[in-house]
This record gives C-alpha cells, sequence and structure tokens, in this order.
C-alpha cells in the first residue's frame, strides 16, 4: 500500500481533529440526543445519553428548582444555586447546562484519569467550569453585539478551561467588566449534589473506596468514581473516538515545530497554544510559581531546545508486523504477547446456603475478581485506544513525535497513546523509518544483545547473550513466520517484552534473507528495530559517582568487570542468610499490646491480636520464596523495586508499601487457599527491615547523601523558601511543593450522610515535602543532564535516530556501538574533575538563613571515575 506523505496541510487537520472531537463531541451529541428520536445513530456520546440525559437533568432540575410548598433546612448549597439563578433567567438552559458540565466531567474522570478518580478533584474540576461559564454567560448578557461576538469566537477557540479563563479574564480587564463572584464553597457543595443526582440518574457510574496514605504515614479512605462495565464495554467499542478523545497531543506527519522560547515549539495549529516547554502545574499561581516562570521566559535555554528539537526529527514509521499481529490477537479475545484478555472473566457459583464463614470467604473471592476485571477492562482500553492510533497513522509515511520536559529536565514526548517511552506494546509498534545500513558485520552482535534483552536475559554477558539467539535461530524464525501459532516467542518472553522481542523475530528473519541474497553478508542491511543501552539502577550508579563510591559503585557496574552485577540479587541473598537464621533462632510469637495499659489486644471478634516473631515472619517468606520461584530463599524481584527507589528518598516505610503492593497482596488475591503471609503489614514490615539493611551496607554513600541533602532541603523549607538549583545544563529547577488547606464539610449522599474533603494551596512552603522531594528531583535532574550530553554528543555526529527513555539510551543499529561508547564518556566528562554536591551547595546556599550550621558534605570514596569508560556493563 503506498503511504500518504506527511504535509503542514495535513498536520493542521490532525491537530485540528484532536482538538475538536474532545471539546464537541458529547455536546452535540447530547442536543441531538434530546432533540433528535434518531439519536441513537449519533455518535457513541449520544448513545449514551439516549439512556441517561433525561433522567439526569430532572434530577439535576429537582435539585435547582426544588418545590417551594416543601418546608425544611435551608440547603448549605442553596447560595449559589440562588447566584446561579441570577445569571441564568431561562431555567431549562440552566439546567441543561449544569447537566452537561457534571456529565462529561464524569465520563472524562471515569474512562480517561490516569490516576483514581477522587470525587474531590472531580467536583473541584465542575466547580472550575462551572463558574468559568457562568462568568462568561454573564459577560455576554450585557456586551454589546461586536464585543459579544469578539468573546464567544475566542473563548470557542480554547478547549482548556485554564485558557478559556486566562481568555475571558483578558476579554473582561478590556472592557472594564466585573465578573459575578461565587461562593466556592457553596458552589462546591452543589457540584457533589449534582454528581449525586447523575449518578442515580445515569446508572454508568460507581462509588468506590480506596486506602490513600498520606505523607505523614497515615491511611485513610477516599471515594472515588468509577465507571461501571456496561459504560466501559460501550466506550471500548467506539475505539477511534476513544483514541482521538482521549488526549490533544497527537503524533506528527511532519518534523515537529522547533523549540525557539519556553511557549514556541512542538505543534503548528490548535495544539499550539497548549504547549510549553516545562511541565508545571499551571494551577499553582503563588508567588514562587510566577517568579519560576519568569526566570524561564528570561535566561538562555537554546542547549536544551537542541536537545528536544534533535529528538523531535527523528523518523518513525508504524511497525505494520506487530500490528497486524495485535489485531488478530486482539479479535481473537486476547491473552497472548501480554494484551489483555477482550473476554470477561467467569462469574463465581452462587452459594447454596453459605455458613457464615463461607459467605465471608466467597465475598472476598468476588471482591478480588471484580478487581482483577477492573484492572484487565482498564488496560483493554488502553491497549484499543493504541491499536486505533497506530491504525491511523500506519498510513503515513513518517510519524514524528513533539518533545518536552518536566521541572528536572527529564524528557518526554507529548502524545501519549503512542509514543518510544510507551509500554511493550507502543515500542514494538514502533521503527526507525530511515535507519542507516550497516556498513560492518561487526555491529550484528548489538542486534543479537538487544533481542536477547528483549527475551529477559539482560543480566546475562554479552557472549552468552549473542550465544543464546544464535542457538535458538529456528525458533525465532518460526515465531516471524507464524507469530500466531508458534508461540514459543510469547513463552520464552514471558512477562519482559514479548512484544518486542517478536519485532525482533521479524527484523531477524529479514536479516537472514538478506544474508542469503548477499553471501552471508549483513553490510548494507537496514533495520529499524531500536538497540537500546539500560543504566543498572541509574539513582544509585549516580548517587555513586557523586560520592565515588567503588563499593556501591561495583554493585552498579561502574567498575569494569567480566561479570554482571545485579544489585537486586545481591540484596536479595543478603536478606537470605537473615532469613535462614531467623527460621531457626528467630523470636518467638507474643500477643500485641496496648502501649499505654500494657493490655492484651483483641481484634472485633474477641480474639487476641498476635505479633508475630521473626521465627515465623521468615518462615513465611521462606515458603513464598518456595512456592513463587522454587528456591530456598527470595529472589531479586522481591527487592527490585525497593533498591531502585532507596536513591529518590523512599526509606523502611516505603519499602514495606511496595512489598504489600508488588509481592504480598498479588500473591493473596491468586492464593486465597494458600495465602501464606498471616499479617500483610507484620510481613511488609520485617522484609522491609531486611531489605534496608542489605541495600544500606552495600550502597553506604547513597544513603549518606541522600540524608545530606534533606537535611539542607529541610532547613532551606524552614526559612520559608522553595528549595531551587540551576542543573549542570542550565536549566532553573524549583520544587512546587506547598502547604495544602483541607476543609471538611458533610452531605448526604447517596442516601447518608458522608464527609467530604476539599483542598486548597495555601501559598505557604511544605518544609516535610521540600525534604522529601529532594533527593529523587536533585537525581533526576543528573540523569537528564546525562542523557542530554549523549543526545548532542551523537547529534552533532549526524545521528538522527534516537529512543530515549530516561536512563535508557536507544538508537539504530548502526549508531548503537558508537552510541554504547558515548554514554560513557559524557559521564566521564560529567562527574570527573568536579564535586556537584559542593556546586549544588554553592547554588543554593542564599536560600539558607544567615549564619546556618550546615552539615558537611560526606567524604568521597575511591572510585575511579575514569574506569567508566571501560565497564561493559554500566549501560548494557
Amino acid at each position: 500500500m503506498t503511504k500518504l506523505r506527511g504535509t503542514l496541510k495535513e498536520q493542521l487537520k490532525l491537530e485540528a481533529e484532536y482538538k475538536t472531537i474532545a471539546e464537541t463531541m458529547l455536546k452535540s451529541a447530547y442536543e441531538k440526543a434530546r432533540t433528535n428520536t434518531r439519536g441513537s445513530e449519533t455518535a457513541i456520546g449520544s448513545k449514551l445519553l439516549q439512556n441517561a440525559y433525561e433522567t439526569c437533568a430532572n434530577n439535576i432540575h429537582a435539585l435547582l428548582f426544588p418545590n417551594q410548598q416543601k418546608r425544611g433546612v435551608v440547603p448549605v448549597y442553596s447560595k449559589a444555586i440562588a447566584q446561579l439563578k441570577q445569571i441564568y433567567e431561562d431555567e431549562q438552559f440552566l439546567t441543561k447546562t449544569c447537566t452537561i458540565i457534571t456529565i462529561s466531567n464524569m465520563i472524562n474522570f471515569a474512562l480517561y484519569s490516569t490516576k483514581e478518580a477522587s470525587l474531590t478533584t472531580l467536583t473541584e474540576n465542575i466547580v472550575l467550569v462551572l463558574c468559568t461559564e457562568a462568568q462568561a454567560y454573564a459577560y455576554t448578557k450585557q456586551a454589546d453585539k461586536h464585543n459579544k461576538a469578539y468573546f464567544d469566537i475566542g473563548l470557542n477557540k480554547r478547549v482548556g478551561e485554564y485558557y478559556k479563563e486566562q481568555f475571558a479574564n483578558k476579554a473582561y480587564k478590556i472592557q472594564h467588566y466585573t465578573p459575578p463572584k461565587f461562593d466556592i464553597d457553596a458552589m462546591y457543595k452543589l457540584s457533589t449534589k449534582m454528581i449525586e443526582m447523575c449518578i442515580v440518574g445515569s446508572g454508568y457510574f460507581e462509588i468506590e473506596y480506596k486506602d490513600y496514605v498520606n505523607k505523614k504515614g497515615q491511611t485513610s479512605r477516599i471515594k472515588t468514581l468509577k465507571a461501571n462495565t456496561w459504560l466501559i464495554e460501550t466506550w471500548t467499542k467506539n475505539i477511534e473516538l476513544l483514541a482521538l478523545n482521549k488526549s490533544r497531543f497527537c503524533p506528527c506527519v511532519i518534523p515537529p515545530k522547533r523549540w525557539t522560547s519556553i511557549k514556541e515549539g512542538a505543534y503548528y495549529g490548535d495544539n499550539a497554544k497548549y504547549v510549553q516547554l516545562v511541565r508545571v502545574r499551571i494551577n499553582q499561581t503563588n508567588i514562587f510559581v510566577q517568579n519560576y516562570m519568569k526566570r524561564l521566559e528570561q535566561i538562555d535555554l537554546s542547549y536544551l531546545f537542541a536537545v528536544l528539537n534533535s529528538l523531535q526529527e527523528t523518523p518513525f514509521v508504524i511497525n505494520e508486523n506487530i500490528l497486524n499481529v495485535c489485531l488478530d490477537i486482539m479479535s481473537n479475545h486476547g491473552s497472548l504477547g501480554g494484551l489483555p484478555s477482550t473476554d470477561d472473566l467467569p462469574e463465581l457459583p452462587r452459594l447454596i446456603n453459605p455458613t457464615p464463614e463461607e459467605l465471608k470467604k466467597h465475598k472476598v473471592k468476588l471482591t478480588a475478581m471484580y478487581k482483577k476485571d477492573r484492572a484487565r477492562q482498564s488496560k483493554l482500553l488502553r491497549t484499543n485506544c493504541t491499536l486505533a492510533v497506530a491504525k491511523k497513522y500506519s498510513q503515513y509515511e513518517k510519524v514524528y513525535f513533539p518533545w518536552n520536559m518536566d521541572y528536572r529536565g527529564r524528557l518526554y514526548p507529548m502524545p501519549t497513546e503512542i509514543n518510544p517511552q510507551g509500554d511493550d506494546l507502543q515500542k514494538a509498534l514502533l521503527l526507525f523509518a530511515e535507519p542507516e545500513p550497516l556498513t560492518d558485520n561487526e555491529c550484528l552482535k548489538w542486534f543479537y544483545i538487544a533481542g536477547a534483552g528483549f527475551a529477559g536475559l539482560d543480566k546475562k554477558p554479552f557472549q552468552e547473550r549473542i550465544n543464546w539467539i544464535l542457538e535458538h535461530e529456528n525458533q525465532i524464525i518460526s515465531s516471524a513466520k507464524s507469530p500466531l501459532e508458534f508461540t514459543w516467542w510469547n513463552e520464552v518472553a514471558g512477562d519482559e517484552s514479548p512484544l518486542c522481542f517478536l519485532s525482533f523475530c521479524f527484523e531477524f528473519k529479514r536479516l537472514r534473507e538478506y544474508q542469503a541474497d548477499h553471501e552471508g553478508s549483513a553490510i548494507g542491511f537496514k533495520t529499524g528495530l531500536h538497540i537500546s543501552f539500560d543504566g543498572t539502577c541509574s539513582g544509585l550508579q549516580h548517587f555513586s559517582m557523586l560520592l565515588a563510591d567503588e563499593i556501591g559503585g561495583r554493585a552498579v557496574n561502574l567498575v569494569p568487570d567480566e561479570t554482571v552485577h545485579d544489585i537486586y540479587q545481591v540484596v536479595a541473598d543478603k536478606v537470605n542468610v537473615v532469613l535462614k537464621k531467623d527460621v531457626v533462632s528467630g523470636t518467638e510469637d507474643t500477643y500485641k499490646l496496648d502501649k499505654k495499659t500494657g493490655e492484651v489486644l483483641t481484634d472485633s471478634e474477641g480474639n487476641k491480636k498476635i505479633q508475630y516473631g521473626t521465627k515465623e515472619l521468615a518462615t513465611q517468606w521462606m515458603m513464598y520464596g518456595k512456592e513463587k520461584f522454587g528456591s530456598d530463599g527470595i529472589k531479586r524481584k522481591v527487592c527490585k523495586r525497593s533498591v531502585m527507589t532507596l536513591a529518590y528518598g523512599s526509606g523502611r516505610y516505603g519499602f514495606a508499601e511496595n512489598l504489600k503492593s508488588d509481592i504480598i497482596k498479588p500473591w493473596q488475591d491468586e492464593h486465597e487457599d494458600n495465602p501464606i503471609f498471616l499479617d500483610k503489614a507484620q510481613a511488609a514490615t520485617y522484609m522491609a527491615g531486611l531489605i534496608w539493611d542489605a541495600v544500606s551496607t552495600t550502597v553506604v554513600k547513597a544513603v549518606e547523601g541522600m540524608k545530606w541533602l534533606q537535611s539542607i532541603a529541610q532547613q532551606i523549607g524552614k526559612n520559608g523558601e522553595a528549595v531551587a538549583w540551576v542543573t549542570p545544563n542550565g536549566l532553573p529547577i524549583q520544587q512546587n511543593k506547598f502547604v495544602m488547606k483541607t476543609e471538611i464539610f458533610k452531605l448526604r449522599f447517596l442516601g447518608s450522610i458522608m464527609r467530604f474533603y476539599r483542598q486548597t494551596e495555601t501559598g505557604d512552603i511544605d518544609v516535610r515535602a521540600q525534604a522529601q522531594a529532594i533527593a529523587p528531583n536533585f537525581i533526576h535532574s543528573l540523569d537528564a543532564c546525562h542523557m542530554q550530553k549523549v543526545i548532542m554528543n551523537q547529534h552533532n555526529k549526524g545521528n538522527k535516530n534516537f529512543f530515549m527513555i530516561h536512563d535508557s539510551f536507544g538508537t539504530d543499529l548502526y549508531h548503537a556501538n558508537d552510541l554504547f561508547t558515548s554514554i560513557r564518556s559524557e559521564l566521564v566528562n560529567m562527574y570527573e574533575g568536579k564535586n556537584l554536591l559542593e556546586e549544588w551547595l554553592k547554588d543554593i546556599e542564599y536560600l539558607l538563613p544567615e549564619k546556618t550550621k550546615i552539615k558537611p558534605i560526606p567524604t568521597k570514596g575511591m572510585l575511579d571515575i575514569k574506569q567508566i569508560r571501560e565497564s561493559k556493563y554500566c549501560f548494557a
């Protein structure tokens, strides 16, 4: 099939399509569903609204215009209703406005939010939209014809509520118009009630409770909004609309607009007004954020513009082999290559005359199955969305991605449905459109090494990876020939990167066919497969280089060695030594005691609460190791996330939370009859302590460095300042961590009295958050600098093929060997002969109180930074 060549006209059309469909789809559908008896033939929005609009509108109308004959307590939101009635004289129009705003926000939150949609966040958004709309309507009522037309056109051109609000405020100022002020508390309570009216009226949504752990380690329950199964299924069937409605930022079919300022770059048309170079929360409007944004506008950021422009020049093409295989898999029930099943989970059989204990266990199983199916549905939505966008862009010769960065300098592609930093599916769907042809056969080693890495052998020495590929050549080619019948590729890759490995299989088959036609030579062969080099726990790598830690450096492969060091397994091995000791000679079980009275605590059924001893807890973890891994002790997977997050400020408590969510809970959900862990919290706390002790003796300097950074950040926070510094590459960084004020009110909701929480930013510095954030932010700023330097190193050599993910450096096969070298040389250049902690301290000293006693910078070890150039496996 002939591919379409991208043009500016086509790009502007795509941007307009992404912009308008998200805004107009539901609104037009609501109107058609209300006025047209054939509303079911319109887009998905009208299909949804056929069943719900009228009921929701009636419920909200009754809320806004209650029966005047009834007497009783005046609702707490009555002031907000009175203010709206003063603006909207037509009660039907007011009802329609409130209904559309409420339902559309509920659908967007329930279906598209990347995080749990708490009622608090949802309500805040509805208040913002409703107040903005009401103020704009009030303005147009009093404006003359000319100003009204200008205002309506300008407002319609802007999609985001923030941008609508900014445009409206400018118009008000020009016309010397003072918009009405609303009682925000009353509006908040009214919006909460409108949500209730739409939950009851539509039948599309459910309220769930989720445990939330705050910064102090206290657990509370928050109310979240969930789309029910019918709504998800209906929306999923309309894949094209879902894909376009999900995000305003689309891939490009021409090279994205070059960055020239913090507001100029990436897009050409309708998307251009929403871009900014640095990702900062635009709803933070205190003086700290304002000053930071002004600073970004005033300084020279040309180096960073060049970095992003280099990434944006990389042309990709959709991998049609992978796309077709995935479409076939999804049309045949899914469940292959890491893709989700399209089938609902089978229902549990109904119990007949169950005992209370049987009923209790049955409810636990039902809950676990329900959560598992919701996770499947969520993944199904994401998968269908990605495949829809890939299918749409597969018709183009080239696909490009606009990039920007977060406030630490980390680089991100802006489209979300498909990009080089996505999941295994997204990455497998992308190939370089213009790979360079090979000029020697030596480069093939990186091709084989990459293939073995996709199959999960990334911890093996290079030669073992190469040998494995050559030993399995027949299976690789068979996988490429018949991926749906010969599914070895899926079995061998497992949970690693099955679709990327299948992509390698297709390219390997092409390689062998090329060699057969060229007397065994690969010279001239071109492959669009990305060859990536990943850092070994990069946070700990940077701490080891900051403090020249030879012990930690060896554990994360900074020291040249023929052995691939795996710090996660090193920590696991140390933990296993203690486990085996505790199984034999650990402490015995006791009962939990009240800290004040010393009395034995009991549960709700009157049973004494057990405080398990280390003997029992060690036994549970040894049993888990045997059942899960078939080993005498735990494996690296148990320790990985905790060790990985150590450099980012995580401690024992964070380790325990990771263990509960990643290890213990999934096991218990899948093994109700063999839960192993008798108390999740105790088991997690015990293992967290062992991991902390093990990792602290492995990377001693990293712990010292982290604590030193936190102590300085805490002093700055106590001085009423936000921690701010400039990276070695010239990016100003500021930690925008501020105290949030929580207001609590009670409201009748879904038949009972519920407490609701409203958070507002005070503008005061959050001292604790400033200290907690400094380790991850500082380290991320350094790994971002390293990546930026490598990108410019390669760009200056003519390389235009980049596949970058924070601490993973990717390019095409031709440039792989030079990239491998550049990663190391730029890392050495960044640290050799420098003390970056000392430079950071000089940068932030002005934020500290006068005569502050500063802890001395941790002493350096004996790591020879220059040796990193010779290390095979620091990035491999």
